[in-house]
């Protein structure tokens, strides 16, 4: 589940719907449920004949075949009409259009279908950029949102205890403003998937650093049972080297991180904090599992301003990957800095869009007939920067 999608969670059958769609240049009817027996990646995208959407849908359309080589399908919707999918993938790639897409494009037109996966922009009107896994049972695997750049909401604050190079502290969220925050949660300490996060987050503490992004961990257990975790060392854990203050696996290990509920390491864990939780900031956070009465496997990242820039939801299995972390507030601090929009698998180094060419930062990808080169200010907001 997540904070924009209060009603989902993960472990927990994925909303089943019949709707047109449109595949290989026809209108078919689709049911989800039809597709059990498969992994399903199912995203939403905001609006057709816009900028950052096509480069996300052909590069969905262009590695199709990896997909279907781990007999995995692959399905997008947005709020469009069949009929604007239809004029979209007619228009050549070369003068912006889709071109030929190679998985089927929901129309969700009426917004029943965002609406029931909790991830509809009321103001605008149209879906956030969201992602979901559906295991081969149709249960939800992984959640991953991107808020609209123009309905960002801001994230709960909370004070909470923190395990802090090893004293327990008070933390305050907002009092972060200013920086990026990567706030992570993990669903237990002592465990086994968790100790490899939380240690990777450490090590690759300078990293952050220099971004000027703090890094702070959290969960359910107490501060306690954190400070237990961080004095194991990580030998005794399976787990050799490091600077992170958090716990590995089934003993203990220190770290070099600030961990709001605490791992036991042996070492410095540079992820900045682990609270004390009674699951509340968990509940908070829409990220609460009532089941094992713990945390889900969910990560925030936080701009300077104190706003949701990104929401990502494991399940317990799979763990996350702190390169697709770093890589998500590079690309957020870039197009805050150049006030352009990032493509999909934008890395630093790479161009950004704009609506027209400005400069050798900005890639102009307005070849669409179907989009006014000149816009008044109201109409440039409708076109960008989806």
């Amino acid at each position: 589940m997540s904070f924009l999608s209060p009603r989902l969670f993960i472990g927990e059958p994925a909303p089943d719907f019949t709707a047109t769609a449109l595949i290989d240049f026809q209108f078919e009817e689709l049911t989800l449920s039809s597709y059990r027996g498969k992994y399903v990646v199912f995203f939403f995208w905001p609006a057709d004949f816009t900028f950052v959407c096509p480069t996300e849908l052909i590069a969905f359309s262009d590695r199709i075949a990896e997909f279907k080589k781990i007999d995995c399908e692959v399905i997008g919707i947005s709020c469009d009409s069949h009929f604007c999918h239809l004029a979209w993938v007619q228009v050549p790639r070369k003068m912006g259009g889709l071109g030929d897409i190679k998985y089927p494009m929901v129309a969700d037109h009426n917004a029943e279908i965002t609406k029931s996966y909790g991830v509809y922009c009321h103001k605008e009107g149209n879906a956030y950029r969201a992602l979901f896994i559906i295991d081969r049972k149709g249960d939800l695997r992984q959640i991953t949102i991107n808020p609209a750049t123009v309905h960002r909401g801001t994230a709960p604050d909370f004070t909470a205890t923190a395990l802090i190079d090893f004293q327990f502290e008070e933390l305050t969220l907002s009092s972060y403003r200013g920086k990026y925050v990567v706030f992570f949660f993990w669903p237990a300490d002592f465990t086994f998937v968790c100790p490899t996060e939380l240690i990777a987050f450490s090590d690759r503490i300078a990293e952050f650093k220099k971004i000027d992004c703090e890094v702070i961990g959290i969960s359910c257990d107490s501060h306690f049972c954190h400070l237990a975790w961080v004095q194991v060392p990580r030998k005794m854990g399976a787990w050799a080297t490091s600077n992170t203050r958090w716990l590995l696996t089934t003993m203990l290990v220190r770290t070099e991180l600030n961990i709001i509920a605490t791992t036991i390491m042996d070492t410095y864990l540079h992820p900045q904090n682990i609270l004390k939780i009674f699951s509340e900031i968990t509940k908070s956070y829409g990220v609460y599992c009532h089941k094992e009465g713990n945390a889900y496997r969910a990560l925030f990242i936080i701009d300077r301003k104190g706003d949701l820039r990104q929401i990502t939801i494991n399940d317990m299995h799979v763990g996350r990957s702190i390169d697709e972390a770093l890589r998500l507030v590079q690309a957020f601090q870039f197009a805050d800095e150049h006030g352009m929009v990032c493509p999909a698998g934008w890395k630093p180094g790479d161009d950004g869009c704009t609506l027209t060419q400005k400069s050798p930062r900005s890639t102009s990808i307005n070849t669409n007939p179907l989009i006014p080169t000149s816009l008044s200010p109201r109409s440039a907001n409708l076109f960008h920067p989806r």
